[in-house]
């Protein structure tokens, strides 16, 4: 059950490159118990998650600078708070919020704004690799849940809190993370 989704989105609209955003990730899901898996595994989704929006940052960094555009990366809500059985993802995605805090913080006297997104299910075939095993215990599962069974955001919903962070409309944010996950963690 593993899937890797990698859509790096970068934004051209006749002029110098505006806004960078990275929906990145990989994740399969395992007991922490499984470590000698895990291992490897930790390494891998790590690469992808947090290296890659790194490496795509720094390589935007001389176009964002020159166009005082902005970035919008997308974390999870997994981020925000434990997630069990996803340990690693969930690691690499709250790197992700602070890597944009602090690229936020950085850049932020340049003109360059940097937000993210953290949404909770989304329909792709991503969301395969969050399908609970059997031997998981069900409460865990029920904690990253939305509150209405098997609500999950379509892609347009989350590219729509996409184009709103990346907007002339909001330039007063910036380093801030929009959780999209209807109620999820409310």
């Amino acid at each position: 059950m593993r899937c890797k989704q990698q859509r790096v989105l970068v934004t051209f609209i006749g002029r110098p490159l505006l806004p960078v955003g990275d929906d990145v990730g990989v994740c399969f899901q395992a007991e922490i118990i499984d470590f000698d898996f895990l291992c490897a595994e930790w390494q891998r989704v790590l690469s992808v998650n947090l290296t890659g929006p790194f490496n795509t940052t720094k390589a935007a960094l001389p176009h964002l600078l020159a166009s005082r555009g902005n970035i919008v990366n997308v974390a999870s809500t997994a981020g925000m708070r434990g997630q069990a059985y996803s340990a690693h993802y969930a690691a690499s995605k709250a790197g992700l919020i602070n890597f944009t805090r602090s690229v936020a913080l950085e850049l932020v006297s340049r003109g360059v704004r940097a937000n993210c997104i953290a949404p909770a299910g989304i329909v792709s075939p991503f969301i395969k690799n969050f399908q609970p095993r059997p031997d998981f215990e069900p409460s865990l599962v029920a904690y990253y849940s939305p509150p209405i069974p098997h609500r999950l955001s379509q892609p347009e919903d989350v590219a729509k809190t996409i184009l709103f962070l990346a907007s002339s409309d909001v330039p007063m944010i910036t380093g801030a993370v929009l959780v999209a996950d209807w109620g999820t963690l409310a």
